[in-house]
């Protein structure tokens, strides 16, 4: 049981605490984000160099089932406030000072990593995540490794750019596609092809 002192002493030192929150999340979580929305135009501009880029397309239905690798997938909580880390940072630093405070959340250690504010809700993001207690204290997280199975072209990306993806794509086996705008539609949409 923790004494009153060594109580007050984390209460008082939380606000530090909670400055540290992204340093931990660097040591303790491997983060991969992914959207589920391939024909964005507002993402193409935004991630894609005004639609010069490309896009890498993975399959991760297996990662919805449980797995050696103790990795998950789960889909970004888009939210006008923010998650309150409150709980669980009381938990792992008062694990880390050996102190008997338990988890008050079981999913605390993903939740904090979820959410997002409601001005990127059009990204659809999904992010996979590895929690490990152990990096905490080792100093990094452990790389996850996903192997794409496609390729998209950005409607504008250029010759070269194209061609040495091409190569590449060639030589990993990946499916490739183009994106073009659908300028036959009343709408402003993006076809794959």
């Amino acid at each position: 049981m923790p004494s009153e002192e060594q109580m007050i002493q984390f209460i008082i030192q939380k606000e530090a605490y909670l400055t540290l929150l992204p340093k931990i999340a660097q040591r303790f979580s491997s983060v991969v984000c992914f959207s589920e929305k391939i024909d964005s135009i507002l993402m193409w501009s935004h991630y894609s160099y005004n639609h010069t880029g490309f896009v890498l397309g993975y399959d991760l239905r297996p990662l919805l089932l449980p797995n050696e690798r103790n990795v998950g997938i789960y889909p970004v909580v888009y939210s006008d406030k923010r998650y309150n880390a409150e709980e669980f940072l009381l938990y792992l630093f008062g694990s880390l000072m050996q102190l008997p405070i338990k988890e008050a959340d079981k999913m605390s250690s993903i939740k904090w990593l979820l959410y997002k504010s409601l001005d990127w809700q059009y990204e659809q993001e999904w992010r996979v995540i590895k929690n490990n207690t152990s990096n905490l204290l080792n100093g990094h997280s452990e790389p996850m490794t996903f192997m794409p199975n496609s390729i998209y072209y950005g409607c504008h990306i250029s010759q070269d750019n194209y061609q040495r993806l091409h190569e590449i794509a060639l030589s990993k086996n990946l499916e490739e596609r183009f994106m073009k705008l659908d300028n036959a539609s009343d709408e402003y949409i993006m076809k794959v092809e």
